[in-house]
């Protein structure tokens, strides 16, 4: 994940801490997002319609999407903190 050639700290701090704040705005979207999708419940007539699963399936993305973010999250804080 290494995004530079840089060897000065500060500089390498302060495109992480652009990462970081990137990666922050992206989750906030996919959240945002997610709460968006409707999912039926079971008594809807619907239940077994294309939309349906479509919905399940959009679900599963933005889940796998907020997963890939966070740990993305978790990368650049520590590498943040590394170098102070």
């Amino acid at each position: 994940m290494e995004f530079t050639t840089t060897h000065d700290p500060q500089e390498r701090l302060h495109e992480l801490m652009q990462e970081l704040a990137m990666e922050i705005t992206a989750f906030e979207a996919l959240t945002q997002l997610a709460a968006e999708v409707k999912i039926p419940t079971p008594d809807e007539p619907w239940v077994f319609s294309d939309a349906y699963r479509e919905s399940y399936y959009k679900v599963g993305r933005i889940a796998d999407d907020l997963a890939a973010t966070a740990h993305d999250i978790t990368y650049f804080y520590l590498e943040s903190l590394r170098l102070l």
